[in-house]
């Protein structure tokens, strides 16, 4: 797929004299190279679900643009686009008469965001125009694919879409910087690192870079899903400017069948603020994901809220999505009449951040507390899906010292559902001294369980105190000092 570059190349006229024998390009000045970076953006039937044959041209914002001489592969010019793809770059005047070509990088050119769209493990993608020199003014320049899959477009509409989702966090917060984000994607890769989908998370204890991973499967491509996109790109403002304790584990509820889980507090948390976050950038209720023979749609104005309560992703997703429609010209169409746009939003997802697990109860809180929303509008809209004041925190079940409980945890569902397969329960210790868990396991051939003792859910380390290290499968025991 073809890449279009459309510039215009002014040459300023060069001056010499006298006896100097430097050639006459050593006297010239700086010229000019303005044009506009295109790319072609496949176009998405909202029926179906699909990819269009359809392209629509349309600018690259805020991507690193070079000037390269073909001679030497030097970098004459850089700079960046403008947020409508535009770019005008000052080229020095002893290029004028040089072989030159125009380089666009799936790379961000902002200061205040570094982001590459590349292949795994390493490296952004590029298209590059046919060669000129300076003294070729007034030329359209057509810039053709220049890796080996002969597929960029989907690398710069990841970058486009990205670098939409800043400057939306912007429009509400204009100082927010963003820390390196990685976005590892390539048309035809049977596989770019995890094998999920997509996903974010910090590189490394200690480090501030990120990555997002971007899977295409044959059947389902994601490089022109923009709600798939700017779901995972929330994840990562999430973990950002709020905090998130997505426990990780599949969900279901988009595809290939509407299949709404009860899911851990966290993980439906996380995901709904992602679903909604990438409708509320592009300004519509639909979030699609598109497959070859028909993919899903998820309308938050509307949601299918089988699952209520905070174990529903849906219903956090149309939660948000309600307390944000109606505001900064985004119509809503339904009854309910909160309109606070994403500024109160984005707010009290960022006092959240001092917390270690955070759930739709927590968020609640936060926003009541701004006074963004008093108690009875928000219990009046969102009572029906279990959202209402007298949702329990995370996690849900209280236990009491020198008491059996007893509970089924099946922990043969697979490593992909751990979230699926594992228990929490909160327990306040009244006083410090040794406490003893003993977990004993009626089935240990199907079952192989741990226990662990964490801090309390508002504690900003939140980190694990003690894990069962027993070398039965039929009892699992620890001791630790509650100091």
């Amino acid at each position: 797929m073809r890449k279009i570059i459309s510039a215009t190349f002014v040459a300023l006229a060069s001056c010499g004299g006298g006896d100097d024998d430097r050639a006459p390009s050593d006297y010239a000045p700086p010229f000019l190279v303005t044009g506009t970076a295109l790319y072609e953006k496949r176009l998405v039937d909202p029926v179906t679900a699909t990819l269009t044959t359809n392209v629509l041209l349309t600018g690259i914002p805020s991507a690193t643009v070079e000037i390269v001489d073909s001679a030497s592969g030097s970098i004459v010019s850089r700079g960046g686009t403008d947020p409508s793809g535009g770019f005008a770059l000052q080229v020095p005047g002893a290029s004028l008469n040089s072989l030159l070509f125009v380089r666009v990088l799936s790379k961000s050119s902002v200061p205040y965001a570094d982001v590459t769209v590349g292949r795994w493990p390493q490296g952004d993608h590029s298209v590059e125009s046919s060669p000129f020199t300076g003294a070729k003014a007034d030329s359209l320049v057509t810039a053709m694919a220049s890796d080996a899959t002969g597929r960029v477009a989907g690398a710069f509409n990841i970058l486009a879409q990205t670098i939409r989702g800043i400057e939306f966090v912007r429009s509400v917060e204009p100082t927010a910087s963003f820390p390196p984000l990685r976005i590892f994607w390539s048309k035809g890769d049977s596989a770019i690192g995890p094998s999920c989908t997509c996903q974010t998370h910090a590189h490394m204890a200690g480090h501030t870079e990120h990555q997002i991973f971007i899977q295409d499967f044959p059947d389902d491509t994601n490089d022109f899903d923009d709600s798939v996109i700017l779901h995972e790109f929330a994840h990562f403002v999430q973990n950002v400017f709020s905090h998130d304790s997505h426990p990780g584990g599949e969900h279901h509820v988009f595809w290939p069948t509407p299949r709404p889980q009860n899911l851990d507090y966290r993980l439906s948390f996380s995901e709904g603020w992602a679903s909604a976050f990438g409708q509320m950038v592009q300004g519509h209720p639909f979030y699609i994901d598109t497959r070859v023979n028909g993919g899903g749609i998820a309308d938050l104005e509307r949601p299918v809220t089988d699952i209520a309560g905070p174990g529903g992703e849906l219903a956090i997703a149309a939660m948000f999505w309600d307390l944000f429609d109606g505001a900064g010209g985004v119509a809503s169409t339904d009854s309910d009449t909160l309109a606070l746009g994403f500024g109160p939003i984005f707010s009290a997802m960022r006092t959240l951040q001092p917390l270690h697990h955070v759930s739709a109860a927590d968020f609640r809180a936060a926003l009541l507390g701004s006074a963004a929303v008093s108690p009875p509008r928000w219990d009046t809209q969102f009572a029906a899906w279990g959202l209402a004041g007298t949702m329990p925190p995370f996690p849900p079940n209280f236990i009491n010292l020198n008491t059996l409980y007893r509970h089924d945890v099946d922990a043969s569902l697979g490593q992909s559902s751990l979230f699926e397969a594992s228990r929490f329960y909160r327990l306040d210790i009244p006083r410090s001294g040794t406490l003893t868990v003993t977990l004993t396991i009626t089935d240990p051939a199907r079952n192989d369980l741990d226990v662990m003792i964490w801090e309390r859910p508002d504690h900003p380390t939140g980190e694990m105190l003690a894990l069962s290290d027993s070398t039965s499968n039929a009892v699992e025991a620890l001791s630790a000092n509650m100091a």
